[in-house]
């Protein structure tokens, strides 16, 4: 699994369903990238919180 599909699940799941069902697709397209994004500067905290153990780091690749 690239980590590209690993963060489109999860994506997912922090999409609830419900909210889904009351978007258009628009919107849940919107959604769904605000969350990537939010994902993905988290992931970048962690990259710089992390970057003195190398060790930690090799795991995310």
């Amino acid at each position: 699994m690239t980590r590209n599909m690993i963060v489109q699940q999860l994506a997912m799941l922090y999409m609830k369903k419900s909210d889904m069902a009351k978007m258009t697709p628009k919107q849940v397209v919107r959604k769904y990238h605000q969350v990537v994004k939010q994902m993905q500067d988290e992931d970048k905290q962690l990259h710089k919180s992390t970057k003195k153990s190398a060790s930690h780091q090799v795991g995310f690749h």
